[in-house]
């Protein structure tokens, strides 16, 4: 477990990205740093918007990170915030999470909704009512949306003719708080909850998922699990409020 006793600058750690083989972005309440997971060191990042900040836009070059009214690119060469930028047009308010498709098609929130804005930026469309929290779209196109209180949702879509369809929804794990989504370098889907520590959903054979889950009682240390990442060799970094705890993946 790295902590603040190792560098962490708080141990409420609010997101992870990965930026190089070895290097995480590490953000907290109090800011952003750079973590080595070869050397096990911090190293420090100048903020140029006020933290804490919300969450990322996955995918983005450069990163894209959300912040109370605006965002600010992060150079992964250079390892420091590079430039603030207002939250674009058509975005009626500012977001705290965001993620965009390979057709360039836009999903965010607010407190309440989810919303779609195709590539064009034509209009904004209310997709489905609830308090989300995290936003994925995995390797297969599937978009997975967590909830505050109402579990996680699978969606499948298509946007043709200007129109979105939902031709597929599914609800996993009714009730959970849920505050972090990954999907890791073999597929698997990992959800970080605010009570119950991490689930795994691994694919099988079948359109059906194995879900396994990892809480204290197992290793973690803490429940409350606030960002998930990979690192170049595997090994999988769970962010809580206690700091970061290291986990080795095995083949089961």
């Amino acid at each position: 477990v790295y902590s603040t006793e190792n560098g962490l600058g708080s141990n409420s750690v609010t997101f992870l990205y990965p930026i190089k083989k070895e290097h995480l972005l590490v953000s907290t309440e109090k800011g952003a740093q750079v973590f080595n997971t070869r050397d096990g060191k911090f190293y420090r990042v100048t903020n140029i918007i006020d933290p804490p900040f919300n969450s990322f836009v996955p995918n983005s070059y450069p990163l894209l990170v959300i912040g109370a009214n605006k965002m600010a690119t992060f150079d992964s060469t250079t390892l420091q915030f590079e430039n603030t930028i207002p939250f674009p047009d058509p975005f009626p308010f500012a977001p705290t999470c965001i993620i965009s498709d390979k057709q360039g098609n836009i999903f965010f929130n607010d407190e309440h909704h989810l919303y779609f804005i195709a590539a064009k930026k034509e209009r904004t469309v209310k997709i489905i009512e609830n308090l989300f929290t995290e936003l994925l779209i995995d390797k297969k196109g599937y978009l997975w949306a967590a909830t505050l209180q109402n579990g996680l949702y699978r969606l499948q879509y298509i946007f043709a003719n200007n129109k979105l369809e939902i031709i597929d929804s599914v609800h996993f794990l009714p009730g959970e708080n849920i505050r972090s989504l990954f999907e890791d370098s073999r597929g698997n889907i990992w959800v970080g909850t605010r009570y119950h520590g991490v689930y795994r959903f691994s694919k099988n054979i079948t359109t059906a998922y194995t879900i396994s889950n990892i809480d204290q009682s197992k290793g973690l240390s803490s429940n409350w699990i606030k960002g998930l990442a990979e690192s170049a060799n595997g090994d999988l970094w769970v962010a809580s409020l206690q700091g970061l705890d290291k986990m080795i993946q095995q083949n089961s």
